[in-house]
This record gives C-alpha cells, structure tokens and sequence, in this order.
C-alpha cells in the first residue's frame, strides 16, 4: 500500500493519519473517537503522546476544525488547560509544558462542553513535530449529546454501545463487548497503529441483544490495537494494548 493510500485510509477511520510512516517520530493514540453525553455535560477525549525517536520532540497540537452546534465550545489541555479560543499550542515552556524526552508518554485531552442545543460535534486535531512538518498525527473526534430519558427505542449513537475489552492490557486473548438495539449487518474489525487490518472479528447479521467476542493476539506482536464496531451509519473505535 502506497503512503497517500495509508493516509486516505486512517483518516476515513478516524484513528490516526501519519504523513510519513517510516519517519515518525510519536504516537498520538487515543482511548475513543466517539463520545456521548447529556446535555450540559462536558465530554472528554483522552489521549496519549508517545515520543518514540531518540531526541527531545517539540510538538505542536492544532484544532484544525471546530465543527460544533451552536452555543457548544471545545478546548485542549496538555500540562495546562486552555481557553476555548486557543486553536494551538506547543510543548513549550511559553504553554506551560515542555518538550517531551525520547520514550516519554504524556497525557493530552480534548473537552467538548454541549452546553445547549442537542447534536453532533466535529473536533479534527493535528499533532505535528515543529522540525519536520511532515511528521504528524490526525484524530477526529465526534461528540454527541442525548436527550435526557432516551427512549429505548430511539435510533441514537446511545442505542448502539462498544465496550472496553477486558483485560486490557492483554496476552494473548481478550474480550470485546458490544451491544445494539437494531437487526443489521454488524462488522467489528481489528487494525494496527498504521491502518493496516489484522483481523476480522465479525461481518454478520445480529439481532438487538448484547455480544461478546473473544479475539486472540497469539500471531501478532507486542504493541497497541484498535477495534472497530460499525453497524449501519454507526461507527465508534477503541484502543488495546497487546503486551507480552
């Protein structure tokens, strides 16, 4: 597979899109890249930035888009927490942060408040390493509000529900849950941090009820995993992590 054809890939599954795979030099791996809440409620994206290379890494971290309903408002918080007009920041010590060392891990979180007006939000953030643009990261992430007392038969984001496999870590095999209220063609895929599949988990009819499916990582190698449930127009990610 080509480098723009990986690119085009990650992006449309709104995990993680690298400009140059074979020159990154983070991670940028986020726990979801969907997230429901009440209105009123302040929805959180966590995500971890990994510095893999063996130099000191200064990053920049983007909103490139902010697609909210109105009276919504997104912010980032690295170190610190920032104002909600801030589009961009830096590990710097000018942000309240510093650069990170080769192998460190630091938290990184994206707050959308749905103050008012139910809907959808869109939030894309680029990470990018200030040395070489072409090194970079992109996640989307989208937050919905519910309506306070659902009904259960409403076709909401809330009726179909991916959990956290358990355990997580895992070596080799663990579980992923998942539960719909619909009848339809469920597909739930597992890929690696580049976008490539490894394995496919389900791609089948299911009545509305609750799923388990056990999947095993004896023939891949140490490192972290995204599943991937999508049942009609639904479609929500997560994050595991095979250690040995």
């Amino acid at each position: 597979m080509k480098r723009s054809e990986i690119s085009c890939f990650l992006l449309v599954l709104g995990v993680v899109c690298c400009g140059s795979a074979s020159a990154q030099s983070f991670t940028f791996v986020p726990d979801d890249t969907v997230l429901s809440g009440q209105l009123g409620s302040e929805i959180v994206f966590n995500i971890t930035i990994t510095n893999t290379s063996t130099s000191t890494l200064t990053l920049a971290l983007v909103r490139t888009l902010n697609n909210l309903p109105q009276g919504w408002e997104s912010s980032m918080c690295l170190d610190v927490c920032y104002p909600p007009t801030a589009d961009s920041v830096l590990t710097t010590p000018a942000f309240g942060s510093s650069p990170l060392n080769p192998g460190e891990s630091r938290p990184f979180s994206v707050h959308v408040y749905a103050a008012t007006n139910h809907g959808t939000g869109t939030v894309r953030i680029v990470a990018r390493n200030t040395h070489n643009a072409a090194d970079q990261c992109v996640l989307t992430f989208t937050a919905i509000s519910l309506p306070t007392g659902v009904e259960t038969n409403a076709k909401s984001a809330a009726s179909f529900t991916l959990f956290e496999n358990y355990p997580n870590p895992f070596n080799p095999s663990t579980r992923i849950g998942f539960q719909i209220a619909d009848y339809g063609m469920v597909r739930l895929k597992v890929y690696d941090v580049l976008g490539r599949e490894v394995a496919t988990l389900l791609n089948e009819v299911k009545q509305p009820g609750a799923y388990t499916v056990q999947f095993d990582g004896n023939k891949l190698s140490s490192g972290v995993y995204f599943y991937r449930l999508n049942i009609g127009g639904f479609v929500a990610t997560r994050r595991m992590v095979l250690m040995r």
